[in-house]
């Protein structure tokens, strides 16, 4: 078998490994990627995937989460951290806190996400216009590939976009 052949079969097999552990895993940016829910084994090959920390934007009462979720993620070598968002209910305070945890974070390399990537697209529409000064239509068409399927976080985000001062 050649070498390239070899590295195509190992590429094939990791997408089709990160399609199962990694649900909707998309990386958009360099320094953060996307996605749904990961599982145990999931979590651990965001590590082999170069991941520094993980944000999870799922509340404690959903039901189809990850029990033990953090400790899973520390044992992982991985950086862990929690910003319980319910999707019907978003608040101003946790978006701030999203855009203060990725400032914090901006050296390091994130993974974020929640039940299903559609909490996750509205929050990081919000990041790509505020904090990287992305076009507002850009960001929501992205958004959108990453999970984004809400109409309340979807006017969540434009409305918290609106009351930032742009440049």
């Amino acid at each position: 078998m050649t070498i390239a052949t070899t590295t195509m079969l190992l590429a094939a097999w990791m997408q089709a490994a990160t399609a199962t552990d990694l649900p909707r895993y998309l990386e958009p940016t360099p320094r953060v990627g996307t996605g749904g829910q990961p599982t145990p084994a999931g979590i651990r090959q965001l590590k082999t995937l170069g991941y520094d920390a993980v944000i999870s934007l799922r509340t404690a009462g959903e039901g189809g989460g990850l029990a033990g979720e953090d400790k899973l993620v520390r044992d992982a070598g991985l950086a862990y951290f929690n910003i319980p968002v319910t999707s019907t209910d978003p608040r101003e305070a946790q978006a701030t806190e999203f855009l203060s945890l990725l400032e914090r974070l901006k050296d390091r390399k994130v993974f974020v996400h929640c039940a299903t990537a559609n909490r996750v697209g509205g929050f990081m529409m919000i990041q790509w216009v505020v904090g990287e000064k992305m076009a507002p239509e850009q960001a929501e068409e992205l958004a959108g590939r990453v999970g984004l399927k809400s109409e309340i976080l979807r006017e969540f985000a434009r409305t918290y976009i609106q009351r930032r001062p742009q440049p």
